[in-house]
């Protein structure tokens, strides 16, 4: 008897964490007996890879303005803790403003934000995961991440064409390839925790600007805390228009600890950029990660709402400005 009632248990169990749910507009999966995660709406179910982008719009859910991922859902008279965002799960959800996530979330899955028209995320301190393609060809002009965190997957910030800088979490031992991959970032953080970064894990689409012939000082800045050289499979920068692996305009910085300065000389992957001590650092070359945008315009200087396609001049409230490319 009381096999069977534990087989029996066992069944209910399976069960329950097939089941899918809608609440507050949100479709949701539960994952065990007391946690779910939001789902991704049937979007790409079925195929293997989620990076594609062909599906049926009718299951892209209909999510506007701002919103709200809650910590607890209720299904069948029972609560359950929200931990995850899954695969997909706000892909091509264009009419989303904001998001907040709750600090029950500890993982968001992949492909979960690609193309968001969102402009700011803020992620908090309960997350450690991202997933591969996460914020994929996202609108974001910022996102904080937890020193929390330790992992980032592949091309999580591929295409991100607004985000002007990002402090990668300490903690972090490997910059996947591709993780910023034709994006327009030109600075970057990089904690001492790191060893290693994989094929074009770091790239800046700012070397449009150098085509444009027209930028105020053509500058990337890379700060970098590793007192080792991380371990590179390619050059650490790489324009995918000018394809030029060696001739760099001085403005491509790197800065490292003084007593490293040396190291990085020697190292074949790193010294073709302008290699200077962290402590030289000045505050301009510094800009904080959290300067919000202010305005943008066209080449013809007339202002414009949002990101429109072509060349974009992007003003900050520090006073500067950027030139973007939206495709």
């Amino acid at each position: 008897m009381r096999k069977v009632c534990l087989f029996w248990l066992l069944l209910c169990s399976i069960a329950t964490a097939a089941q899918e749910f809608e609440y507050e507009g949100m479709l949701f999966r539960v994952l065990s007996d007391s946690t779910v995660k939001v789902s991704n709406h049937d979007y790409m179910r079925g195929r293997r890879d989620t990076s594609y982008h062909y599906n049926k719009e009718a299951n892209i859910p209909k999510l506007i303005g701002d919103i709200v991922i809650p910590q607890k859902v209720r299904y069948l008279e029972k609560d359950f803790t929200v931990t995850e965002i899954g695969d997909s799960a706000f892909m091509h959800c264009f009419d989303m403003t904001s998001v907040s996530i709750p600090n029950t979330i500890t993982k968001i899955g992949r492909y979960s934000f690609r193309s968001s028209c969102i402009t700011h995320f803020q992620i908090p301190q309960s997350v450690k995961h991202i997933g591969n393609g996460a914020f994929y060809h996202a609108d974001m002009t910022n996102i904080v991440l937890p020193d929390t965190m330790d992992y980032i997957g592949e091309s999580a910030f591929y295409a991100c064409r607004n985000l002007n800088s990002i402090k990668i979490p300490y903690g972090i031992k490997t910059i996947k390839r591709f993780c910023f991959y034709s994006s327009s970032i030109s600075i970057i953080y990089i904690p001492e925790t790191v060893t290693t970064i994989e094929q074009v894990g770091i790239n800046s689409d700012i070397f449009i600007d150098f085509m444009l012939h027209d930028i105020q000082d053509g500058k990337v800045c890379i700060f970098c805390n590793c007192k080792i050289p991380p371990t590179c499979v390619d050059v650490v920068l790489y324009s995918p228009i000018l394809k030029n692996w060696d001739k760099y305009p001085s403005g491509y910085r790197l800065y490292v600890p003084h007593e490293s300065i040396a190291l990085y000389e020697a190292a074949e992957q790193w010294n073709y950029l302008n290699i200077r001590s962290i402590e030289s650092a000045t505050e301009v070359d510094a800009v904080s990660a959290n300067v919000p945008e202010v305005g943008r315009y066209d080449m013809m200087g007339h202002k414009i709402t949002g990101s429109c396609k072509g060349v974009n001049v992007v003003r900050y409230a520090d006073g500067t400005t950027k030139k973007v490319l939206v495709r």
